[in-house]
């Protein structure tokens, strides 16, 4: 992976996934859109300094356009990535599997399986009991008696969250890691 993202360039990237992206439904480019928005808003708010002098306020346009280019190379990444493991799942290991997580890996999953045939069955979380897209999230102590795939739609603890499925019964070759970290 860290090869794949060193050898991102920008005009080649979009030329080569713009269309991947455009075949899909415009629930993805929703998803798209939000991600950049949500990412812009973080680091303007949470992780960007004020300038200090004229030098760094003329720097500001081509760090925002840097900024931008970068996480529009990562949103495409993210979805091309999740197709690719949908596209596995439904092509040789079967048309089910359950996701582990509810954050934004699983929305453009379940986004994605609308297009892919992959039928999402379920949907486990650490805590239980809400809601995600109309799916009830299962409590992960649940995920006992279920024998498919497993998506971690995660980029934090993945380790951990391996060794807790495996400790549950969930064999190995059935847990799905998206490579998006």
């Amino acid at each position: 992976m860290e090869e794949e993202i060193k050898n991102w360039v920008t005009d080649k990237l979009v030329q080569k996934h713009e269309m991947a992206i455009l075949r899909h439904h415009k629930k993805v480019w929703l998803w798209f859109l939000k991600m950049l928005i949500k990412q812009f808003h973080m680091k303007v708010t949470q992780f960007s300094r004020k300038p200090k002098n004229m030098m760094d306020m003329g720097r500001m346009p081509f760090k925002i356009s840097n900024f931008l280019k970068n996480m529009w190379q990562y949103n495409v990444y993210v979805i091309e990535e999740c197709a690719k493991r949908l596209q596995e799942i439904s092509s040789s290991r079967g048309a089910e599997a359950v996701i582990y997580g509810t954050g934004n890996l699983a929305e453009i999953l379940y986004i994605l399986s609308r297009y892919i045939p992959v039928k999402i069955s379920a949907v486990y979380d650490d805590f239980g009991g809400k809601q995600f897209k109309g799916i009830p999230v299962l409590p992960l102590e649940r995920i006992i008696n279920y024998h498919g795939d497993v998506i971690i739609a995660s980029t934090v603890n993945i380790e951990e969250k391996i060794k807790t499925l495996k400790s549950m019964g969930v064999n190995a070759s059935r847990i799905i890691v998206l490579r998006v970290f």
